[in-house]
């Protein structure tokens, strides 16, 4: 992955936009053909779909934005 796209999102985690680094994590992968890399972004942005759809009711994994590290770091 670009330094420079892997540095932007790894900032929206950091800071805690969260909506914003799944959009960019999926357009990245999607850009890439990487079928693997693909199929691992959309697990990834599915546990936070989850999460933003029962926000009242349960956390954001741990491992949430470990596992964004890992699929950046993919490429």
């Amino acid at each position: 992955m670009s330094t420079t796209v892997a540095s932007e999102i790894a900032s929206y985690l950091k800071h805690g936009d969260h909506a914003v680094a799944v959009r960019r994590t999926l357009d990245y992968c999607l850009d890439t053909g990487n079928e693997s890399l693909i199929q691992n972004a959309i697990s990834w942005s599915r546990t936070y779909h989850i999460y933003e759809n029962a926000k009242d009711t349960t956390e954001l994994p741990a491992d949430f934005t470990s596992i964004a590290e890992t699929i950046l770091a993919e490429d």
